[in-house]
């Protein structure tokens, strides 16, 4: 029957996973130069086309264009990236169910993002109608997996939203509040915060 008493790796075993990590930074350091001096030496124009290719073919990379040039999006295309992005960051695999699955916390970083840029612009609304939809996959990611470690992900993701909410004028939301406490399946995201809207009684 085995044995569920722990065993501490040998000194051969640390070793071996010391100099396994010692190649991998060795081997990332001199990749990373390599790729800085080919990119060094490409034109404003391939270094564009290159760019637009990685868009098309790596969300993440986008995520980090988008971000880091600063870019003007008109509100449709905020709500349809922000979709997408909650898209990604709750998919779920079936067949991996009760187990600690991977989970894109780049598509969550978006779409923590995402739900600051519609507050900036005052699309509290719409917002709050993402929202729902986001709590209802991202919960269910959570039931699916073993220990749900995404639920900090999600939560950082929505506690924007929940604070310009409540500086809102707090009873005009308590509905809301109230679907969102039914769309988790978990009953904990968030729980406190939205917990302290639904009891604030209706005007």
């Amino acid at each position: 029957m085995p044995s569920d008493r722990y065993i501490p790796p040998s000194d051969d075993q640390i070793r071996k996973w010391e100099e396994e990590k010692k190649t991998k930074e060795k081997f990332h350091g001199q990749r990373s130069e390599l790729i800085e001096a080919a990119l060094r030496k490409l034109k404003k124009d391939e270094l564009i086309e290159l760019l637009m290719r990685l868009d098309m073919f790596d969300p993440a990379v986008r995520w980090s264009i988008v971000a880091d040039v600063g870019l003007k999006r008109p509100l449709d295309l905020i709500a349809h990236d922000l979709r997408q992005a909650i898209e990604i960051a709750t998919r779920v695999d079936e067949k991996q169910r009760d187990t600690n699955f991977f989970y894109s916390w780049q598509a969550y970083e978006e779409t923590e993002r995402g739900f600051i840029s519609l507050i900036g612009l005052g699309e509290l609304e719409l917002a709050k109608k993402i929202a729902l939809e986001f709590m209802k996959q991202a919960s269910y990611q959570v039931e699916c997996s073993d220990e749900g470690h995404m639920v900090y992900e999600i939560e950082i993701c929505l506690n924007p939203l929940i604070q310009a909410v409540a500086d809102d004028h707090l009873h005009v939301h308590r509905d809301w509040a109230i679907e969102m406490s039914h769309a988790d399946g978990t009953g904990c995201i968030c729980h406190s915060a939205l917990e302290k809207m639904v009891r604030v009684p209706k005007v």
